[in-house]
């Protein structure tokens, strides 16, 4: 049992946001908390002290593309359309040819570290080496994800697509290949959407989902443009309803992006499979969609809201800078739609324990909970104009640094930058 001497903000099991100043917490040899309690120097003769930093969870981004890392800002003025074109398929082409991987994987894997974010769901490209690559960048670094091979057999879109038997071969060798890791880094099914998938992909995956248990992630309704390719070829049906009938609507088990132009009756089909939605709030300012994502409307009809970057797609990868943008997302599109917004606190319960719950007991600090924590040190931000309790985490979301983040524990151990040399 390690002792750990700290003062925290967590959301609740309830949801409530909790200040706990100098508690002691006891993690076990599982990196698992066992108990919190006040401190006493009778009771914890040895104790760690991280009294002067402030703990929080560890932040979880359920949608990234790290193939698209290095074109982060690049291109925002054009329409979606162009920018496929112009600025993601060229940057796929060039990740996927070696050794482009291998440096963009370990920087990718180090920007993680260094934002806090110490569990992700990641996207690569179709090309299979990557992704087992980046399956051994997450090993080594302590860290966890889902990583999926992204499948696209359907002809069209001006980009390189693969046939539906190197799809699957190479879905399937992924899937092998990260049944040999440890459970931190797991093999994900990713088809890229509806529109650039055949039915007879669509059903194939589905399949080796459910004979394998595997995490679904795909894209979902991003908006009008989207949903129009989706009623040429399958008439009337919603979206949802299509990755269900093919087995992609897995409960609990599927992350569903984006669902900017979602009907009700996909909403219904989330609703009663218990599938997270996940909400890309900088990718739809930075590079916005033919429409605007109403969080008021999934959260009138219940669904289970989380949060990915979307990186490239959004102009940064920083969790606290997109906590910001999802407040103000939310503030807009509510008021030019009478709906209720989204508060501050409310961004990071989703980012933390709404998140950590598709991985299980992650994204809160109470007993029964991994010990995945960021340390702050906030003392430049405190030298003059102190702070107490909520507000000092409040601070460092507006005004903070991801330097100022000096410490991270995943699963109860200290993680350290994973690959130094691809940090120069």
């Amino acid at each position: 049992m390690v002792n750990y001497l700290c003062s925290y903000v967590t959301c609740n099991n309830e949801g409530v946001i909790e200040y706990h100043e100098n508690k002691v917490i006891e993690v076990d040899e599982q990196g698992i908390i066992y108990s919190i309690n006040p401190f006493d120097e009778r009771r914890y003769n040895e104790v760690i002290d991280l009294s002067k930093y402030l703990m929080i969870p560890s932040i979880i981004d359920l949608h990234l593309h790290v193939s698209q890392l290095d074109i982060i800002g690049q291109g925002y003025d054009n329409i979606l359309d162009d920018w496929f074109s112009n600025i993601l398929y060229p940057a796929e082409l060039y990740y996927d040819r070696y050794p482009n991987f291998i440096n963009i994987n370990r920087r990718f894997t180090n920007e993680l570290w260094r934002c806090g974010i110490l569990l992700s769901s990641v996207f690569c490209s179709i090309n299979v080496d990557s992704a087992i690559d980046l399956m051994n960048c997450f090993e080594e670094s302590g860290m966890s994800a889902y990583i999926g091979k992204m499948n696209a057999d359907y002809p069209g879109f001006n980009k390189p697509r693969e046939t539906i038997e190197e799809s699957l071969a190479a879905t399937k060798k992924l899937i092998n290949y990260g049944f040999k890791l440890s459970n931190r880094v797991q093999p994900a099914i990713t088809p890229e959407f509806v529109p650039s998938c055949t039915e007879e992909l669509l059903i194939s995956l589905g399949n080796l989902a459910n004979e394998y248990d595997l995490v679904v992630q795909t894209h979902f309704a991003e908006g009008e443009f989207d949903y129009k390719m989706v009623r040429e070829r399958f008439g009337d049906r919603s979206y949802a309803d299509i990755y269900r009938e093919y087995g992609l609507i897995r409960p609990n088990k599927t992350l569903l992006v984006h669902g900017v132009s979602s009907t009700d009756e996909d909403l219904k089909i989330m609703v009663e499979n218990n599938i997270k939605l996940v909400h890309c709030p900088t990718a739809l300012s930075d590079n916005p969609s033919d429409q605007n994502i109403r969080i008021d409307r999934f959260i009138e009809h219940g669904i289970d809201i989380g949060y990915g970057s979307d990186i490239g797609g959004s102009g940064t990868i920083n969790p606290f800078q997109n906590m910001i943008a999802m407040l103000r997302y939310s503030n807009i599109v509510g008021v030019e739609n009478n709906g209720s917004n989204l508060t501050i606190w409310d961004c990071f319960r989703i980012m933390t324990k709404e998140n950590g719950s598709f991985f299980g007991q992650y994204g809160v600090i109470e007993p029964g909970y991994s010990f995945s924590v960021l340390l702050i040190d906030d003392s430049r931000l405190q030298k003059h104009c102190v702070k107490k309790g909520k507000d000092r985490l409040l601070r460092f979301i507006y005004s903070g640094t991801n330097d100022q983040l000096r410490y991270r524990f995943h699963n109860g151990k200290e993680l350290r930058i994973p690959f130094p040399e691809y940090d120069k």
